[in-house]
């Protein structure tokens, strides 16, 4: 039998997912309602087989929502933690990305991170 993961999204990932949905529904409510789609497949995934995902940084794994956000998460015991959904393109997203050299921006990623 496969085992399960519960899947437990931080309120500051809640909080950016909102804001990314809010911004998109005002440029087509289909596309904002196609994203929520995709995160809910997206849970699924990470309920079913998280490890299934490459890993990013120290203990984050990402998986990615079209091509333009990326979900930080990590996997702990039988639990997986959304910490952070982030647009590729904004700067929050850039100042977390380890640089080429291996050296990360910042060390940026922590459930206790404010906006």
């Amino acid at each position: 039998m496969m085992s399960s993961y519960s899947v437990i999204v931080h309120p500051i990932a809640s909080n950016q997912f909102e804001s990314h949905i809010e911004f998109l529904a005002q440029v087509s409510i289909k596309l904002a309602n196609d994203i929520i789609d995709e995160f809910e497949k997206l849970e699924k995934a990470l309920a079913a087989n998280p490890t299934s995902f490459p890993m990013f940084y120290k203990n984050y794994r990402k998986a990615i929502i079209k091509p333009r956000y990326a979900v930080l998460f990590e996997i702990v015991g039988s639990d997986v933690f959304v910490d952070k959904i982030l647009d590729m393109r904004q700067s929050e997203y850039n100042n977390i990305v380890p640089e080429q050299n291996g050296e990360p921006v910042s060390d940026g990623i922590s459930p206790d991170d404010t906006e």
